[in-house]
C-alpha cells in the first residue's frame, strides 16, 4: 500500500470576518499561523507526506527554506470550498 500524500494547509482566507486582517499571517510565539501547521507536516514526514501545499490568498507567498518536505503553494479562491478544492488539484 502507497502511504504517500500531501499535507494541505488551507490557508487563501481574506481576512473578512477579522476586519480584513489575514489571520494565516498573524503571529503566536514569533511564528505565522500557517507555519505552525507546516512545522507539524515536517514532523509527520515518516508517515508519508511528500508535499506540502499551501492554499493562498491570490499575490501572497511564504518563505519555506532548509526544509526536508517540498511546499507548493494553490491561489485560494472566494470561498472556502473553492480554496480547498484548489489545494486539492
Amino acid at each position: 500500500m502507497n502511504k504517500n500524500f500531501s499535507f494541505i494547509i488551507a490557508a487563501g482566507g481574506s481576512g473578512r470576518r477579522m476586519g480584513g486582517k489575514k489571520k494565516q499571517f498573524m503571529t503566536l510565539d514569533n511564528k505565522e499561523l500557517w507555519q505552525w501547521s507546516a512545522d507539524e507536516a515536517e514532523k509527520l514526514k515518516d508517515s508519508g507526506i511528500q508535499e506540502i501545499i499551501i492554499v493562498l490568498p491570490e499575490g501572497y507567498s511564504v518563505d519555506w527554506v532548509n526544509h526536508s518536505i517540498p511546499l507548493k503553494i494553490a491561489k485560494g479562491g472566494s470561498t472556502r470550498a473553492e480554496s480547498v478544492c484548489s489545494g486539492l488539484q
